[in-house]
């Protein structure tokens, strides 16, 4: 979603040409429809702004262009194996490059493990400690890669800059606990945590991740629900899009269609968005979901 919309912030007259050059990646995010000549005028744009005034939001932009660039070759790469693989179902190199279009999981260590995003994380945490973000995200990679040590050193390393958010913490330890096998430990301080920030949505919500992760779909969906009815006007959708997935993965198109239409009616009510790049992609979806119930009727 928007970030400006997320945070209630309006554009600065400043960023103005920046924010009508996101919309525009943005509104075509899932489509992809954006030309190379199109894509190349705005990054050399943004590329001479950032060399002019050396503004680092020109940078986030060129970012988001590289990444709307890989997300197209990929679904196009994508498309292709798919189609390979209707042909020649046994091809083992249609199957690797499927699961690698699609962001799957690959079995080799080599293509899987994350240590080269962790060291560059390790030396940003080394020069900027207070950045809770760049914690988190050395955290959660060296969770995924099951070096559960060090990811406890740095959670240690957080804490003094969690600013009253250290229930962020809480729930890291309680996923290394899952992993190890310690499960009653780990819901131990999940029940611990949510007694101490009762009215707090996004703790909830982190509750809610944490289910889902572990395939807990109708805990996680609970605990979606109980974040999302704790917010105020505006409203983040991130629990409703949560929701969208866990229905999706039950196979509930009746839950599912009425978590799409709750994200409309969000977009709708608290941001005044019926169409556009916030709001298409679940309308397509909702569509979608519709059509194959008509197929079914």
């Amino acid at each position: 979603m928007n970030p400006n919309l997320e945070n209630g912030v309006k554009p600065s007259a400043f960023k103005r040409q920046l924010q009508a050059a996101a919309e525009l990646l943005w509104s075509t995010w899932e489509s992809g429809t954006l030309t190379t000549a199109e894509l190349d005028r705005m990054e050399n744009e943004f590329k001479k702004r950032h060399a002019d005034g050396g503004e680092p939001e020109c940078l986030w932009l060129l970012s988001e262009i590289q990444v709307y660039r890989s997300r197209l070759i990929r679904r196009t790469g994508a498309e292709a194996a798919l189609e390979g693989l209707r042909q020649a179902p046994e091809s083992t190199g249609l199957h690797d490059n499927y699961v690698a279009c699609m962001d799957g999981a690959l079995p080799d260590f080599h293509k899987r493990n994350h240590h080269r995003l962790i060291a560059e994380y390790e030396r940003i945490v080394e020069r900027h400690p207070e950045l809770l973000i760049a914690r988190r995200i050395l955290i959660e990679h060296l969770i995924a890669d099951y070096r559960f040590d060090e990811a406890e050193i740095h959670i240690a390393a957080a804490l003094p800059y969690a600013a009253g958010r250290e229930y962020v913490l809480d729930f890291y330890i309680s996923e290394i606990l899952y992993r190890k096998g310690e499960r009653r430990a780990a819901e131990r301080l999940w029940s611990s945590v949510c007694r101490r920030h009762p009215g707090d949505s996004a703790c909830l919500f982190l509750l809610g991740e944490q289910y889902a992760k572990f395939a807990r779909y109708e805990e996680a969906a609970n605990a979606y629900e109980r974040s999302f009815a704790l917010q105020q006007s505006p409203r983040r959708i991130d629990a409703l899009e949560a929701l969208v997935h866990v229905h999706e993965i039950r196979g509930d198109d009746a839950s599912l269609l009425h978590a799409l239409s709750r994200i409309l009616n969000v977009l709708a009510q608290d941001y005044g968005i019926t169409e556009g790049a916030e709001a298409d992609p679940f309308l397509r979806q909702r569509d979608s979901v519709r059509r194959r119930e008509a197929v079914w009727s």
